[in-house]
């Protein structure tokens, strides 16, 4: 969608003091009017998209859960190691004092 050269058509959009308040902060840090930031994220909404993105979002979950997951067992298995380490130490220094 195109911007015309002069905007002339007015939106009134009600919205949650706090709503204004996250818009007008993302407006500005992205260094633009709120009105330009408004039209520039109704030019980039595409139904599509975020029933491609309510789509992955369970993948995403899955996704972070295996993570974690990955990481208790790599937790486990690095103690496990650790102990592993130190009974060969104590092990060999047994040895060596014998």
């Amino acid at each position: 969608m195109a911007q015309s050269a002069t905007a002339s058509e007015r939106v009134v959009v009600l919205m949650t003091p706090e709503e204004k308040a996250a818009v007008v902060e993302r407006a500005r840090s992205s260094g633009i009017s709120v009105a330009g930031f408004i039209r520039q994220a109704v030019e980039r909404f595409d139904p599509a998209v975020e029933a491609e993105l309510a789509e992955i979002e369970p993948l995403i979950a899955t996704l972070e859960e295996s993570n974690e997951e990955a990481w208790r067992a790599l937790n486990r298995a690095e103690a496990a190691l650790d102990q592993a380490l130190d009974q060969l130490a104590r092990s060999r220094s047994g040895h060596a004092a014998g």
